[in-house]
């Protein structure tokens, strides 16, 4: 969270959040696929537990999301368009 008077960041009261994601272009995977991890994933702690799907550790961000059956249809790709048409 950002205080605009001191121009410092300073740590969210209550709980944790990511505010903002930079945009992931679909043509770099796992940038992309972590991305659309992170929107997915509750209270991952570290990259392991970000590519771990009921109880197995995945090598990939992208195996998590075939694992997690978040790429059966073309929704991610109408999110990313609409995310760079923005």
């Amino acid at each position: 969270m950002s205080n605009h008077t001191s121009r410092k960041w300073t740590v969210h009261q209550k709980g944790w959040s990511i505010d903002r994601l930079p945009f992931a272009y679909p043509n770099y995977e796992e940038q992309y696929y972590l991305q659309l991890l992170l929107t997915k994933v509750n209270g991952a702690t570290c990259f392991e537990d970000i590519r771990t799907n009921h109880g197995v550790l995945h090598s990939t961000f992208k195996l998590v999301c075939m694992a997690l059956q978040s790429l059966n249809d073309d929704g991610e790709w109408h999110d990313a368009l609409n995310e760079a048409s923005i």
